[in-house]
């Protein structure tokens, strides 16, 4: 996001869209996903030019669901998956807004990740997997 759309307040938070952010939180993350980004891009490199333009939103929306199902698990870790909920004299365990992102953010992320690894040749064997096999021929 650019620096122009944040307006600094009185203590040192910044307003965007009527919410108070920590613009260095927001730096932070960004930096985060842009790590993602170029790892998946090292990873998914080798995918010709037509795939790669399929590649790309892919790329970037995986790098993004990383980061956040990062910081989920941080707050799950923190405050646990439920949570004690009271209504009255009802008293109950409840499922926590962290919790809930994280398992529906999973298989979207997963969903993502195999489309991009569909993307890859399938003609590619890794070396050691042939010297496994010639190895296993040898001593037969």
């Amino acid at each position: 996001m650019p620096l122009s759309m944040f307006f600094q307040t009185n203590r040192g938070m910044y307003r965007f869209l009527e919410k108070e952010v920590d613009i260095l939180a927001v730096m932070k993350k960004d930096t985060k996903i842009k790590k993602e980004t170029e790892k998946l891009i090292k990873i998914f490199g080798c995918l010709d030019d037509n795939k790669k333009s399929m590649a790309t939103s892919l790329i970037d929306n995986a790098a993004f669901m990383i980061i956040q199902l990062a910081e989920l698990r941080e707050v799950i870790n923190k405050t646990g998956m439920v949570y004690n909920f009271e209504n009255g004299k009802q008293k109950m365990l409840c499922e926590s807004p962290a919790n809930k992102a994280y398992v529906n953010l999973m298989p979207k992320y997963l969903q993502t990740m195999k489309q991009l690894v569909d993307l890859l040749p399938q003609n590619i064997e890794s070396p050691s997997k042939d010297e496994f096999i010639s190895f296993i021929n040898e001593a037969k």
